[in-house]
């Protein structure tokens, strides 16, 4: 490791401008860094790295930093290490790049921005913001503020009157306030089942919020619920950067119950400021969560409150909108259509349409149906849902307009995988029960009509 003296982070001084330098004590405005090396490095070699300008070689072995604080107890600043490695299975959806100086030389890492709350100018509400920010800003023009500031969003005092500085901690309510103010709003997720006398969220509800929303690339906020030393639960905050997908497919039968892709995340990574950055979270039963919070002598665990899930303004249909309108379709494809004997998996998520676009010219269809689709005009953000046979034959692809009314018919385009026979004998087959599908109240939605007449206009793909 190399030690740097005297750094001036910015994030530190503009919180020491805001609270530190008012105290009667003198602390130091300037931190300590700390960069990380893959291999051993003499100081005459690593001074003739630097002399010599040799970026691009110090990139290669380059493990990111730590900044030290100049403060009591809380030290750890803006840290950016490198992360686990992304591969088929685990995804990284919450990195961005970083230019690093070093002494005049520049280097590049990709990861998350980590920081320790101070507990001073910042809790753990604070930091989770902060984190999250840092990717906002590369990807959605947010704006990027230290600490302090972060708080100092929050109001001049907090909801029970009491003053903001020393920070002890924000309410659902600042949090969104805060993501709105950094020109982002926010989709808060609520429990949809109940953990002894607590309301929480299941893990198949935030293994599928998490999917869903992974492809804009914005680290999601968890409110967890963690053992404390008293035998009580603490309210937590923590960024999700990232996900750990199992490669083997699920092959599974016919089942009433709607499956998903993303039942097969198997860990996610959080940057969780007690803790460190990209710490591991895996799943131990339907309701808790295995984190180093866990006290396994007590048998007292981890679990979900809430999911705040912030998004580009514009994104108006939720994953729940989508959610309700695939179940409908699978429910019809279980109960009557029989050109479909094995289990459904559904992969949806939300995406950008020039990823749809890109996708298509891998999907082996003609030339004439390719360059209708192509030149087809879409809003920039979609729904996709891939309708699959044990994830192994997609069968059907609906694409939904993200950016319409939640009250309208916003699918706008499926295409059929399987081939016109099937798709005819799927159509009519939509067409002979229209009547029933909607006495039976499939569709929970205004629109319903439209969503079964939506099904039989299909673009047959191969």
């Amino acid at each position: 490791m190399v030690i740097e003296e005297s750094y001036i982070s910015k994030d530190y001084l503009i919180d020491y401008s805001n609270y530190y330098s008012l105290s009667f004590v003198k602390y130091p405005k300037h931190c300590t860094r700390v960069h990380f090396f893959s291999k051993n490095l003499t100081s005459p070699i690593f001074r003739k790295h630097i002399c010599n300008g040799n970026s691009e070689y110090l990139s290669t072995i380059y493990l990111g930093f730590i900044t030290i604080k100049p403060t009591p107890y809380t030290v750890i600043g803006q840290t950016i290490l490198k992360p686990y490695p992304s591969n088929e299975e685990r995804q990284n959806f919450g990195l961005r790049n970083y230019q690093i100086n070093l002494f005049g030389c520049s280097l590049t890492l990709s990861s998350l921005a980590f920081m320790e709350q101070d507990k001073i100018v910042s809790a753990c509400a604070t930091t989770a913001i902060w984190s999250m920010l840092q990717k906002a800003n590369v990807s959605h023009n947010s704006n990027l503020i230290s600490p302090s500031q972060i708080t100092a969003k929050a109001g001049s005092i907090s909801q029970d009157g009491n003053r903001i500085f020393p920070n002890k901690g924000l309410t659902l309510l600042q949090i969104s306030q805060i993501i709105h103010k950094s020109n982002l709003v926010c989709e808060i997720k609520s429990p949809d089942t109940i953990f002894g006398t607590l309301k929480c969220i299941s893990n198949e509800y935030l293994k599928q919020i998490i999917y869903a929303y992974s492809k804009m690339g914005l680290p999601m906020i968890l409110i967890i619920y963690v053992p404390t030393e008293a035998d009580t639960y603490g309210i937590h905050a923590i960024t999700i950067s990232g996900y750990n997908i199992s490669n083997i497919h699920m092959t599974i039968p016919s089942t009433p119950n709607t499956s998903y892709t993303a039942n097969r995340i198997n860990k996610l990574y959080a940057h969780d400021d007690q803790i460190g950055p990209f710490a591991r979270i895996g799943f131990l039963n339907e309701k808790t969560l295995k984190t180093d919070w866990n006290d396994e002598k007590k048998d007292r665990h981890t679990f979900l409150l809430n999911i705040i899930v912030p998004l580009y303004y514009k994104i108006r249909i939720s994953y729940e909108d989508i959610s309700s309108i695939i179940k409908a379709i699978d429910t019809i494809l279980y109960h009557g259509f029989k050109g479909i004997e094995k289990d459904i998996i559904w992969d949806i998520y939300l995406d950008f349409s020039e990823n749809y676009k890109r996708d298509l010219r891998t999907y082996g269809t003609s030339d004439a149906i390719l360059n209708k689709l192509l030149y087809n005009c879409y809003p920039k953000y979609i729904w996709r849902a891939k309708c699959k046979i044990n994830e192994d034959e997609t069968i059907f692809e609906f694409i939904f307009d993200a950016t319409d009314l939640s009250t309208n018919m916003f699918a706008f385009e499926y295409l059929s995988f399987k081939g016109k026979s099937f798709t005819l004998d799927f159509i009519s087959y939509i067409e002979l029960n229209k009547k029933e599908f909607l006495n039976a109240g499939y569709f929970v939605h205004p629109q319903a009509r439209g969503y079964l007449d939506f099904l039989t206009t299909g673009t047959i793909v191969i």
